[in-house]
């Protein structure tokens, strides 16, 4: 199964120059809390925005050729194989960004984590655009500075 989880903020920015442009502790502790011992799945510039893999989640990169070897983390050439496969199986993969791979992996998502930012911050990334009437909200949960929404996808 394939899960997007996510914090954007009121227009759906995601990042500034390589890194999200708000401080919100607590959103990264339940990011944590949510993908410890899972599977991630991110982008070559994602990836390379972490000062290293993440500990306790097997990472799968998306790129074109091996960054560089780490244990508990493979690179995928094939986004679109990877996907199909992702999506039918009984694990649940989380990906993680950028963008583009969020703009790529949405068809194939039966969840979404959405972490709801309050403000709008300069940003140079941005979620993609999606149909919220095939999404239904099963959870809501308030923090200072953020609403974390998850959403699974209408039949």
């Amino acid at each position: 199964m394939l899960s997007i989880i996510v914090a954007f903020d009121q227009e759906k920015g995601i990042g500034k120059d390589g890194w999200m442009p708000w401080n919100l502790p607590e959103d990264l502790q339940l990011f944590k809390k949510r993908t410890l011992n899972q599977a991630l799945v991110m982008g070559a510039t994602t990836f390379l925005g972490l000062k290293a893999p993440l500990a306790k989640r097997h990472t799968y990169v998306i790129n074109e050729e091996e960054l560089r070897p780490y244990d508990n983390v493979t690179y995928i050439t094939d986004l679109l194989c990877f996907l199909k496969e992702a999506q039918i199986s009984t694990e649940e993969y989380f990906v993680c960004g950028g963008a583009s791979i969020y703009r790529q992996a949405l068809p194939y998502c039966e969840k979404m984590y959405i972490s709801h930012v309050n403000g709008v911050y300069p940003a140079d990334t941005y979620f993609p655009d999606f149909d919220e009437n095939q999404w239904e909200v099963i959870a809501v949960e308030e923090y200072p500075g953020f609403v974390l929404k998850e959403y699974r996808r209408l039949s």
